[in-house]
C-alpha cells in the first residue's frame, strides 16, 4: 500500500519504518509486556488511518446546482 503509492521516497521510508517498529513490538515483543503490545496496536491503528488519509485525493469543492425555472 505504501511502497506503490505516489509519495516521495523519504515519506515512504518514514512510514514503513514507523509501521515496522510497531509490528515488531506487537508480534515479536515479549508476551509479558502487555502494555507495550497494546500501545503498539493502538499506534498501528492510528498510523494506518493517518497514512490512508494522506493518500486520498483531495475532495473537490462542491458546486451549487444551477437554478431551474419551471
Amino acid at each position: 500500500m505504501i511502497w506503490i503509492s505516489d509519495r516521495t521516497e523519504e515519506t515512504k521510508l518514514r512510514h514503513l519504518l514507523e509501521i515496522i517498529e510497531n509490528f515488531h513490538t506487537l508480534f515479536f515483543g515479549s508476551r509479558w509486556y502487555v502494555r507495550s503490545r497494546v500501545r503498539a496496536m493502538g499506534e498501528l491503528q492510528r498510523l494506518m488511518s493517518v497514512i490512508e488519509e494522506e493518500g486520498r485525493p483531495p475532495v473537490p469543492p462542491s458546486r451549487t446546482a444551477p437554478a431551474v425555472e419551471v
